[in-house]
């Protein structure tokens, strides 16, 4: 599970921007920045993989572009065992799970018979990563 968990102390910028990531109320980004808890929570391959991953994505742009950001992505079973991802690690968890889905993309191909071999797989969609 992929938690995103606003940091502690944030501003009324930080409320805004987390706003406009989540749509989450004021009060419960508050709470959720004293408290440690998650404002959204992302299993991934899951009913809402389409959006979700999309969504994963533009997470990890945010981390990486020039701006701090107000909040920290966290991974594990539950919120209370989940660890911190770094940037770096979270760009590989991204990838490891576009290569999942590449590969199953693959296996139904063959399955169907529309391909014959590995060489002839092209993505079914554009690289979201």
């Amino acid at each position: 599970m992929i938690f995103f968990i606003p940091k502690r102390d944030i501003s009324a910028a930080d409320i805004a921007q987390i706003r406009k990531l989540c749509g989450s109320s004021i009060s419960d980004i508050k709470q959720a920045s004293q408290l440690r808890k998650a404002l959204v929570e992302i299993e991934p391959f899951t009913t809402n993989w389409d959006a979700e991953k999309f969504y994963l994505a533009k997470l990890y742009r945010l981390l990486v572009g020039q701006a701090p950001v107000p909040f920290e992505i966290l991974e594990g079973d539950s919120i209370e065992d989940a660890e911190f991802l770094s940037s770096e690690v979270y760009y590989s968890r991204l990838a490891t799970f576009r290569e999942i889905e590449l590969e199953q993309q693959r296996l139904t191909d063959l399955e169907m018979g529309y391909i014959r071999s590995d060489e002839e797989f092209r993505p079914h969609d554009q690289d979201w990563l």
